[in-house]
Parts: structure tokens; C-alpha cells; sequence
């Protein structure tokens, strides 16, 4: 079950080589090219952007108390993270990427009933130079029929201190050629109470709003991961703006798409279309340092996560940061 994502992802690439045996050179390249381009976020925004996963309380992931099972959410994190992955980066998973879990914490609103149906809504919640936090939202239909409730703001502006403290903001759009792949956290994090651990995940939970739709929320999960290539770590807003991701025009109207993308894709196209001199091999190059050597002027991945995106980024990262702080004083506790 924790692998069906995996498996299914397998079974689409085996049915690709098996419907591209007979073909052409010419085109078996555009096959490849489009089977790892269908479906990219192109022109999305990186925090509306929710992959669901949909499955069932059976008996096997309940406890005695007829509920989902504390572990089971794990397991269903597992599963939400990779659908995620493939989802939304396949083209880094084509150059020989992959992301390692670094924490997840768990907040639990709600058990969920043995053999109730739920759903798991996976979205990217804020990133760093180095780390990225993806958000699950654990979901059940409401069976009273109550009426859709009126959305609340999207941003996690809802902050775990006093308002009146200063808090300091990092500019962390900027990719800096050298990244520190060997610190555990990029930011330092500051002493934070453990008390402070329950407020910030009740924060995060609150600030991304009500379920739209009147579904009852169950629990919410915070995953810590990044992307590597090896032991190279990538800043996610490279990874980001190469999947699709990007802010809205800054002359208003409707946002970009596969239809009318966004400015800089020609650059992403040249890195990933076999059938424009780019591919696996090319990608990979300009991943693990090739884009250290693009003028600063020219990082077309910056200006792709500018604007109303880089907004939300600090808003939401002022939010998680606080619950991995929390969490790094409780390890330096002594006892």
C-alpha cells in the first residue's frame, strides 16, 4: 500500500518504453519528452496547488479503539509525499533527483473511524534556501450535508508571537552560489521554548484556513525535506520554477499555462527536451552547479518565485520555522 504510488509511477514508464519499441529515434525522444512533461504545473501557484490522496480506515491501519491508528498517518504521509513528488517534479526525478525526509510533525485534531473514507490533501507550504516544508491535511466528506463555507485567507499570517516583537525577515529568493550543504538547518533557528511547539502546529493548521469544500479536518502533518541530487543539495526554488511554478503576470489576467506559459520556460525547455539538445544529462549538469555560473541578472528562477509568491514564501516560512525551532530546543534539552 505504502509503495502503490511507486508502483504505479514504474508501470506508466514501462508502458512508455513498451509503446516506443517500434518507433522512430525521432520519435521515441518526443514520446519520452512528453510523458515527463505531461501534467507539470505550468504557471501554478506553489500554494494552491494540492495533490489528494484517497484511501480507507480498513482494519489493518485501525487500533483497538476502532480509529485510524497513530501510525497509519505516517504511512499515509509516505504515500501523499511520493504522489507529490511525482506529480509535481518529474522532471527532477529525471535527472536523478530525489528528496530525503530530514522531520514530520503531527498535530491530531480528529480520529478518523475504522472504514470511514479519507483523504489526504498534500501542498508545499514554504521553503529556504535549502529546506522545503510540504503540508497534509488529513480530510473526511462531512455526512451532515452542511453547506460550503466561505474560504478563509490562504495565507498562514497567523503568528506564535507577540505582535509586537520585531521579527526579522531573511531575503532567501536570492540563490547564493555557494549552498551549505552540511548544516543541518541554513537559518539559525532561535531558542524556542518546547511550550512553543503545540502553538506553532495549531498556527499552521489555522493559518492555511477551513477545508473549502465543508470537509472535517482530522489532522495535519509538516514534513522537513530538501532536494538532492547525490549528496548535492538543490535550493528548491530552482527545482520549483523548473517543475512550472511561478507567480501570476504583473499585469493581472489569467496566469500562465501549458497554453501560454510563462517567460522564462524557454529556458526550462532547453534544459529538459531531448528534441532541443537538453535531456537527463543536460538538467543534471545545470543542477548540481550549472546554475551557479548564471549571472545574477539572469536567474530566470527568481524572478519566476518573485512577487506575490515570495510574500506568501515568508509569511508561511515565519510559521514553520517556529515549529522546527520548537522542536530543535526540545533536543537540546538535558534531562
Amino acid at each position: 500500500r505504502v509503495f502503490r504510488p511507486v508502483s504505479v509511477a514504474r508501470f506508466r514508464i514501462v508502458l512508455l518504453r513498451l509503446r516506443s519499441m517500434f518507433k522512430s529515434p525521432t520519435a521515441k525522444v518526443q514520446l519520452e519528452d512528453d510523458f515527463f512533461m505531461e501534467g507539470a504545473p505550468i504557471g501554478a501557484d506553489p500554494f494552491t496547488a494540492t495533490v489528494p490522496l484517497s484511501t480507507r480506515a480498513h482494519i489493518a491501519k485501525s487500533d483497538y479503539n476502532h480509529h485510524l491508528s497513530n501510525s497509519s498517518y505516517a504511512q499515509d504521509c509516505d504515500c501523499a509525499r511520493f504522489k507529490t513528488y511525482w506529480q509535481f517534479f518529474k522532471q527532477f526525478a529525471r535527472a536523478g533527483g530525489w528528496m530525503p525526509l530530514a522531520g514530520t510533525h503531527y498535530q491530531f485534531i480528529r480520529e478518523i473511524p475504522m472504514f470511514a473514507t479519507y483523504e489526504v490533501r498534500t501542498l508545499l507550504g514554504a521553503w529556504d534556501e535549502k529546506w522545503i516544508y510540504i503540508v497534509s491535511r488529513f480530510v473526511s466528506r462531512s455526512t451532515k450535508g452542511r453547506k460550503e463555507r466561505k474560504a478563509l485567507p490562504a495565507s498562514m499570517t497567523t503568528s506564535t508571537h507577540d505582535s509586537k516583537e520585531p521579527t526579522a525577515t531573511i531575503n532567501l529568493i536570492h540563490t547564493p552560489a555557494n549552498v551549505d550543504t552540511e548544516s543541518p538547518s541554513p537559518v539559525p533557528s532561535g531558542a524556542t521554548s518546547p511550550e512553543e511547539t503545540a502553538r506553532s502546529l495549531r498556527a499552521v493548521s489555522a493559518g492555511l484556513g477551513e477545508e473549502k469544500d465543508g470537509s472535517i479536518l482530522h489532522a495535519v502533518t509538516v514534513s522537513q525535506m530538501c532536494y538532492k541530487i547525490g549528496r548535492i543539495t538543490i535550493p528548491p526554488a530552482i527545482v520549483l520554477a523548473i517543475s512550472g511554478f511561478c507567480d501570476a503576470p504583473a499585469e493581472g489576467g489569467p496566469r500562465y499555462s501549458v497554453s501560454h506559459p510563462p517567460p522564462y520556460w524557454p529556458e526550462v525547455l532547453n534544459l529538459t527536451q531531448k528534441s532541443l539538445g537538453g535531456g537527463p544529462k543536460v538538467l543534471h549538469d545545470f543542477l548540481v552547479g550549472g546554475w551557479r555560473n548564471v549571472p545574477e541578472c539572469d536567474r530566470w528562477w527568481e524572478q519566476a518565485m518573485s512577487g506575490k509568491i515570495e510574500e506568501q514564501r515568508r509569511a508561511n516560512l515565519a510559521q514553520l520555522e517556529a515549529v522546527k525551532s520548537s522542536m530543535e530546543a526540545v533536543r537540546q534539552m538535558r534531562y
